[in-house]
């Protein structure tokens, strides 16, 4: 049985003051949205990723990914990029995953918080994408698994056959309520979502082809997440290139 693993509440405020300092020398161009919450953008070529984190204030691995690939310089310098690195600041400094009892990552149809409304707006001027990733994590899974919603060409494969060399894998026929499409891989139906949707189910329907929601399990070191969660993204992204 797994049971939730806690972990010392991240320092968000000092995440997101190191990943300023940070874009300033990789040329990325720091954007503070008003709300304590910021994004970052790199011009650089035809193709445009867009990589969030931190929209659950109790999933610590994201944020710390999106600061450790910017820290190695891993964000590819001929595409544009566009980093959110933290979506819900007071849940990380409450301790809470929603913001004021909201997931906000089921606020993306019809929004009730101001927060999603000020995303998507903002999230609106720098589209189309040509690929999306949503960072998160899960307390009651025992391995790793990817959400893929795409129109095109498929990369879920490549992902779980390279996390599985040094990671567990989720290996249940079904995960969070989802029936698996195969091992470690759910590919929702956008149609099925009448309401509540989802983050990436949003970009799905804003045009983005390509979507993908990372998820690492909480029962491993938060270490090994950000490691597996670095390695998923960059893997996505050097696919997406070819």
């Amino acid at each position: 049985m797994i049971t939730e693993k806690r972990h010392p509440k991240l320092n968000i405020d000092e995440v997101l003051s190191q990943f300023s300092s940070l874009c300033k020398l990789h040329s990325f161009e720091v954007n503070d949205m008003g709300d304590g919450r910021i994004f970052a953008y790199r011009n650089g070529g035809n193709k445009t990723y867009y990589i969030s984190s931190g929209i659950h204030g109790d999933e610590p691995a994201g944020p710390l990914t999106i600061l450790s690939m910017m820290h190695l310089n891993l964000y590819p310098k001929d595409v544009n990029v566009l980093l959110f690195p933290c979506l819900n600041v007071e849940g990380f400094k409450n301790g809470t995953r929603s913001y004021n009892g909201l997931d906000l990552n089921r606020d993306y149809k019809k929004e009730k918080s101001n927060k999603t409304e000020l995303h998507k707006q903002i999230v609106n001027k720098f589209g189309p994408f040509d690929m999306s990733v949503c960072l998160h994590e899960d307390w009651e899974s025992d391995g790793f698994y990817i959400y893929e919603q795409c129109d095109n060409i498929s990369y879920a494969n490549d992902i779980i056959n390279t996390i599985s060399k040094t990671f567990p894998i989720n290996t249940h026929k079904t995960i969070d309520r989802h029936s698996v499409d195969r091992t470690g891989i759910i590919k929702p139906n956008k149609n099925k979502y009448k309401s509540n949707w989802p983050e990436a189910i949003w970009l799905w329907k804003l045009g983005c082809p390509q979507n993908y929601t990372i998820e690492t399990p909480t029962e491993t070191s938060l270490k090994d997440r950000v490691r597996v969660q670095m390695k998923a993204c960059k893997l996505l992204m050097d696919l997406n290139k070819q």
